[in-house]
């Protein structure tokens, strides 16, 4: 006999709301611009304003240290309706757990293969070729595997299934011949941006499951979730070895505390567009994203003189600043798309808000596909202040609208 866990009610699919994809979209324009200015293998733009940079000087917090927080956000915004989808759709409570393990898999083995990307930039030495061939292709087999291939049948579906395959096995063989710095190391557990969200996307959803409509046990979740990172920042298992020896690998306090702390967040915000919530109107809604909002920000403010507020330390505080400014924002958007109905600024960023990791993709092989090609002598034009920023701006939009036309022309999408 099959035993049922009672999932929460589906969301229904039908009221789905625009301001989740525009603010979806425009988060992953930011984070290609704010990669493109400063990230490893990027342009490495120089002199231009602190505030443009992730802040490096402790208890400092600059604009691009809450861009990835916002996108950490705006995943748990979509959780309830991504389910309600799936339920609606008649897929059973065994089939929604088998999709997200498999998500959660996919974004932890996405996540360290990039995270050593990055992180072996300068000190990568491959078997057999350089770095940005390696990197080149390693965003090509990524792609190839989680391309989603259009339902076909014969040879054709053979064809599909090769071109996966063939992706997995250049993928394996990539990371087979990895190899990083002076002593050879082989690849090591760096979660990176994506491994992050597998984490905070498999402890959401528990969440989700546990919690279902009660909103105060959800805002008491995200409090321990932050109390975790604080007990973690204060050494509490320090006296536990074979904790220390789990958190040198997991770390209690970023990985399954901070991160997945924002990404509950958004998840208690996206029930309150369920038929059910206690915010039955679109005042009621913003009413309580701007209550949550100013709480995590007056904790962030109280919590701040214990760790500052900074992002390389993925302190707590800087935590609860980035949950307060994500659902702040995200209610402005919400407002503006799908109260005010002002939806044209929009239109460029919802078709890469449903298909977000086809322009982070292919951003990160761009410039090692520059190197390959030996055109990596454009980045020594306009690389400097402003002239930089704004080429930087030209290059984030045109990866947008190369995007955009893959998506709607040529219905390239990337589905994990």
């Amino acid at each position: 006999m099959q035993v049922k866990e009672n999932l929460p009610p589906a969301v229904s699919v039908s009221s789905r709301f625009d301001s989740i994809d525009i603010y979806r979209g425009l988060t992953i324009f930011l984070m290609i611009f704010v990669n493109e200015i400063g990230g490893p293998g990027m342009a490495d733009i120089v002199n231009i304003p602190k505030w443009l940079w992730h802040a490096m000087t402790p208890d400092t917090f600059h604009f691009a240290d809450i861009i990835a927080p916002a996108f950490l956000f705006i995943m748990g915004v979509s959780l309830p309706f991504a389910i309600g989808k799936r339920r609606e759709n008649g897929e059973t409570n065994g089939q929604i757990w088998r999709h997200v393990l498999i998500r959660t898999a996919s974004l932890l083995i996405i996540g360290v293969t990039m995270g050593n990307m990055r992180a072996g930039r300068l000190t990568m030495r491959p078997v057999g070729m350089t770095a940005m061939q390696w990197t080149t292709l390693v965003m090509l087999s990524l792609i190839l595997i989680w391309i989603k291939y259009p339902a076909a049948k014969g040879s054709r579906k053979y064809l599909y299934s090769g071109i996966r395959l063939f992706g997995i096995a250049l993928l394996v063989f990539l990371l087979a011949i990895y190899r990083e710095g002076p002593d050879l190391k082989w690849i090591q557990v760096r979660w990176f941006v994506l491994g992050l969200l597998g984490w905070a996307y498999l402890i959401s959803f528990v969440a989700y499951l546990l919690f279902r409509r009660n909103l105060p046990g959800l805002a008491g979740f995200i409090a321990f979730l932050i109390f975790l990172s604080i007990g973690e920042k204060a050494g509490v298992f320090t006296p536990y070895p074979w904790l220390m020896a789990v958190n040198n690998v997991i770390n209690f306090g970023s990985v399954l505390g901070l991160h997945p702390a924002m990404t509950a967040s958004g998840v208690f915000v996206g029930l309150l567009f369920t038929p059910d919530s206690p915010a039955p109107s679109a005042r009621e809604r913003i009413k309580w994203m701007l209550v949550f909002a100013g709480f995590a920000l007056a904790a962030g403010v109280l919590t701040r003189p214990l760790f500052g507020a900074f992002k390389q330390a993925s302190t707590p505080s800087w935590g609860l600043y980035s949950i307060g400014i994500s659902v702040a924002i995200f209610a402005f958007v919400y407002w503006v798309v799908d109260v005010r109905k002002i939806k044209g600024w929009g239109t460029m960023f919802r078709p890469i808000g449903k298909n977000p990791l086809l322009p982070y993709f292919l951003h990160y092989m761009l410039h090692p596909l520059l190197w390959v090609l030996g055109l990596h002598w454009l980045n020594d034009y306009l690389h400097s202040g402003w002239p930089g920023v704004i080429r930087t701006v030209c290059v984030a939009l045109l990866l947008v609208l190369f995007s955009n036309w893959l998506t709607l022309r040529r219905r390239l999408i990337l589905k994990i």
